[in-house]
């Protein structure tokens, strides 16, 4: 049996729904920055617009890298990153999940609950080489 089969796929579904949920955040941050913008009803927004851009540049970095190491995760110092990587991720998505119980809406942060999840799950396939 392969080593890693499991993580390997895994780690590469999680990776695309980190991109995809980066560049669906990214167009409802740019709408609404731009609406708000046309309708003259923000304040000042440069500082908005510069955090919203960091924040999805980020995001699809983070999607990038999971997408990616999974690829050499058979190496000692791929699987320590990875592994961290992914229990770090899981953690703080799950915990960002309770902290903004209700604040988010239902679907969005069962997206968050559910890619934490799967990233926990990951970093275990990964630390069981499986």
């Amino acid at each position: 049996m392969k080593e890693f089969r499991y993580t390997k796929s895994l780690g590469t579904i999680i990776g695309v729904l980190t991109i995809v949920g980066a560049f669906g955040f990214g167009i409802l941050a740019f709408i609404g920055l731009g609406l708000s913008k046309a309708l003259n009803s923000g304040h000042n927004t440069s500082s908005e617009e510069a955090t919203a851009i960091i924040l999805f540049i980020c995001l699809v970095l983070i999607g990038f890298i999971s997408l990616m190491v999974p690829l050499r995760v058979k190496r000692k110092a791929g699987q320590i990153f990875y592994i961290g990587f992914c229990f770090i991720l899981g953690i703080g998505l799950v915990s960002t999940f309770l902290i903004s119980f209700g604040a988010l809406g239902t679907k969005t942060e069962i997206f968050l609950l559910c890619v934490g999840v799967l990233y926990l799950g990951v970093g275990y396939l990964a630390k069981r080489k499986k």
